[in-house]
């Protein structure tokens, strides 16, 4: 189970060593069946109770929780099992005078039902773990963990109206040229740590350029988040660089209104953050249609 769950610690893992050294040096020492076997039956116990403990704190899906309880009724039975052991295995016990073949009927039939049933569900639980772990690299950027441009995409398309900020670091490739692209790649990971705690969702859609999408959210709301997140970038400290050179940001910010596209929104949010970069960088444009004319008018906001 907790190979599959994940474990809670490696105590646990030490105890049910242990006991099952010690259900072995009961067993050479020639102690009465019923102790020479309870130490394994606890470790058993504890390994499947791992399992349940990890399934309660992490279930999410209909198959973890059918697993909960298949697991529930394995705890039960061997529980149950404790003190009948011994009979199982050829030797008496105290606690009962039921025949070895009866008892093996009973248990047999009982383990018939749960363990095939626990196999199934660790099969589809492992294996669920890892279409869902392929999904995700499918869906996100290596370096940043962010969504990448078509998952994106993908989300965005599904979310409505709202608002929709792009944003690229500023002289990047002067980072990367004095200090190495390793340097680099700790910027863009600053940047993107800065973007995965603000509102909306975001991505990286291309080297150093980014894109957040604040679903619902008014104009104001997406200029006041995007200046937040560029005076988090500029005064947040990246290792190996120095204060002067510390790096920047530019952002352009576009409305997604209903009939638009999010096609439309890309270029318009392009070119407001082309308009901040001509502006002088480390600034946040905003895109703003004209009525009654076919051209645009950015209002910029000043670092």
């Amino acid at each position: 189970s907790s190979l599959s769950l994940g474990g809670s610690g490696q105590w646990r893992n030490l105890a049910i060593f242990a006991l099952a050294a010690l259900s072995l040096l009961l067993l050479v020492t020639g102690a009465g069946d019923f102790l020479q076997t309870l130490p394994f039956q606890i470790a058993g116990l504890l390994a499947v109770g791992d399992g349940i403990q990890c399934l309660i704190r992490k279930r999410r899906h209909a198959v973890d929780y059918a697993l909960l309880l298949v697991q529930t009724l394995m705890a039960t039975l061997l529980i149950l099992r404790i003190p009948i052991l011994p009979v199982i295995m050829g030797g008496t016990t105290p606690f009962i005078d039921w025949t070895q073949s009866q008892i093996l009927g009973q248990t047999l039939t009982a383990w018939a039902l749960v363990g095939p049933a626990s196999v199934v569900l660790l099969i589809a639980k492992v294996v669920g773990g890892m279409m869902a772990a392929y999904r995700s690299r499918a869906e996100c950027d290596d370096l940043t963990g962010l969504l990448n441009r078509s998952a994106f995409e993908q989300a965005a398309h599904g979310a409505g109206c709202g608002t929709l900020i792009l944003c690229d670091i500023d002289h990047f490739k002067r980072i990367n040229d004095r200090y190495g692209h390793p340097v680099g790649d700790l910027v863009i990971r600053h940047m993107a740590a800065i973007l995965a705690t603000g509102p909306g969702f975001a991505a990286r859609v291309g080297g150093e350029e980014f894109a957040l999408f604040m679903s619902g959210a008014s104009i104001a709301e997406a200029m006041q988040s995007a200046n937040a997140i560029r005076r988090s970038f500029q005064d947040g400290i990246v290792d190996h660089i120095a204060p002067a050179h510390a790096p920047t940001a530019s952002f352009g910010v576009a409305a997604i209104t209903v009939g638009g596209t999010l096609a439309d929104a890309f270029a318009h949010a392009d070119a407001a953050l082309y308009d901040a970069k001509r502006e002088g960088r480390n600034r946040v444009a905003l895109y703003r249609l004209a009525k009654n004319a076919p051209r645009r008018s950015v209002l910029k906001a000043a670092a």
